[in-house]
């Protein structure tokens, strides 16, 4: 179908690296006090009367922002995600040196497991917000690339009334205590649950194909439009009928490794609190929970009125049913010091040009590939005026060049 870019739901969905950052933490024996003990700590601080206004940067659907940790030396460059725990690396964390930390479980959205620890973090500070002793997992984040050096999750930002702008690039903050947000006019309210165990991520209620109940989480740090658990798709008409593209490889992973196969499919009916959407292109993940992510977030103004369990939405750009997906429908990964080729979407771009899971990329749009991180190589996936990808690969020690155009994947 024609595509406005600026009022359409078009997705540019980076396959490259579709990394979801959240993780989840499984509570047992004797460190379960513990554990809540740390969660449930912070203290939410706007120092100024005023509400504060943060800038952040968008580096591919990411929100980056400077934090400042315990008032010491230059700030730390932060991913804002809503569907996150806050994290900081383990570099970070040999500076900072939280007093007081435990090994914990935890659980991605890839469904791989790993011990990490959970510490409190005395201060952490966003312009003139902060909270005071704030819960962080501690792991490694290498893979990012050196300029990430932690999440900043719902966790810190539950003590507050939090506005996010993907237009303008801000964040606003107040203390919402009063719980009065002003004229609704335009805006769609939902009421949202926080989940303890995924970092207070807020969750709000949606109901599939009309009878399919699933708790969904608002999830920045995600760039699809929608996204469910396999075993909510399974139950899906279209799933059933074999109405689905399927992944060779793997096209997304979380914050400890790949995930091992994907399916792309529509949802005939997707309702979110008192709004229905139709023909909704929808992505399967191993996650326990669907994800609402950058795909559909971006075109709203999002109030999370975390106080208060509320998320106000505001329309920027039109939202349209028959909410269609767009690939080069290649997947890569950083294998030691060589870019992979590691999973590749049916009927893409990438596989009908021939390129094979396992071969090695060395430049993307003629820029050598080992002078990129991950995140920076999903930039040039989400660049919104590329429209063709010309990649560089090792074919027998020879180098052969595919330019792949980004189109539309289709489901039977």
């Amino acid at each position: 179908m024609p595509c406005n870019k600026k009022n359409s739901m078009k997705l540019r969905i980076p396959r490259a690296q579709r990394y979801i950052l959240s993780i989840a933490l499984l509570f047992s024996g004797c460190s379960t006090l513990h554990t809540i003990g740390i969660l449930q700590s912070g203290t939410g601080i706007i120092e100024k009367s005023a509400n504060e206004v943060i800038q952040f940067k968008l580096l591919g659907h990411l929100m980056l922002v400077d934090v400042y940790l315990n008032d010491q030396g230059d700030p730390y460059q932060f991913i804002l995600d809503t569907g996150a725990l806050t994290v900081i690396s383990q570099k970070v964390a040999q500076d900072i040196q939280p007093a007081e930390d435990i090994q914990i479980l935890s659980k991605d959205v890839a469904g791989n497991t790993q011990d990490v620890r959970l510490a409190t973090i005395e201060k952490i500070s966003l312009g003139g917000v902060r909270v005071n002793d704030c819960a962080a997992a501690i792991f490694d984040l290498h893979w990012m690339g050196d300029e990430i050096d932690g999440i900043l999750g719902s966790n810190f930002l539950r003590h507050f009334f939090v506005q996010l702008d993907y237009d303008s690039r801000t964040i606003e903050f107040d203390k919402g205590q009063s719980g009065n947000t002003g004229d609704i006019g335009d805006q769609w309210v939902i009421p949202f649950d926080q989940d303890m165990t995924n970092g207070y991520a807020p969750q709000i209620e949606c109901v599939v194909d009309d009878a399919i109940k699933v708790k969904a989480i608002i999830d920045t740090g995600n760039p699809d439009f929608f996204s469910v658990p396999l075993s909510v798709a399974k139950k899906t008409s279209t799933f059933q009928q074999g109405k689905v593209l399927t992944s060779e490889g793997s096209v997304a992973g979380g914050a400890f490794g790949l995930s091992q196969g994907s399916y792309l499919f529509k949802l005939k009916q997707l309702q979110m609190g008192d709004r229905v959407f139709h023909g909704v292109s929808t992505v399967t993940s191993t996650s326990k929970d669907a994800l609402i992510g950058y795909g559909f977030l971006s075109n709203f103004v999002i109030t999370l009125d975390y106080p208060n369990n509320e998320i106000r939405l505001k329309p920027i750009h039109s939202v349209e049913d028959d909410f269609e997906f767009y690939s080069f429908g290649l997947a890569l990964n950083r294998v030691e010091d060589k870019t992979i080729v590691v999973g590749l979407w049916e009927n893409s771009a990438a596989e009908r040009s021939g390129i094979q899971l396992g071969e090695e990329i060395t430049t993307i749009n003629s820029i050598p590939v080992n002078t990129l991180s991950l995140l920076e190589m999903m930039a040039q996936f989400r660049d919104p005026e590329t429209e063709n990808m010309e990649v560089e690969l090792k074919r027998e020690r020879v180098p052969v060049v595919k330019v792949l155009h980004y189109e539309l994947l289709q489901p039977p």
